[in-house]
């Protein structure tokens, strides 16, 4: 998984200017798009859905989908304040580490999220996925 997307961000984010900008531009749409489709294969596997694993492998309980929604919530309220981090950044202003600090908390959500995911394939998509730049 992307797990140095965040520090790699940082890193690059030190110095200032157009290429640091669109480097931080790319990250936020990647951590997005992560999340999202993280968040898709979490629901594809509740349990009695058509796209649930079959038995004898194991699914995703309601239950256990209503404990992820506030780690959910919160990741979408990262995700939105890095985008309007993105966009009110000027470039020539060098660092943001309040990004890099959002992106942290999106790629740990992403990680528990992960981790919840009932069978190894289900992982193995995600990871994949995120590691393709949430594609």
């Amino acid at each position: 998984m992307k797990r140095y997307v965040p520090l790699l961000a940082l890193v690059l984010l030190t110095a200032c200017g157009p290429k640091q900008y669109h480097i931080a531009t790319v990250s936020a749409t990647g951590a997005h798009e992560s999340l999202k489709f993280a968040e898709d294969t979490l629901d594809s596997t509740i349990c009695g859905k058509p796209t649930a694993p079959v038995p004898p492998l194991k699914c995703t309980t309601v239950e256990q989908r209503r404990e992820l929604a506030p780690l959910l919530v919160k990741a979408y309220q990262d995700d939105g304040t890095a985008q309007k981090v993105i966009h009110d950044w000027e470039p020539s202003t060098g660092a943001r580490p309040d990004y890099a600090a959002l992106l942290v908390q999106i790629t740990k959500a992403i990680q528990t999220i992960v981790d919840a995911l009932p069978t190894d394939a289900a992982k193995a998509k995600v990871t994949a996925a995120v590691n393709a730049g949430g594609k």
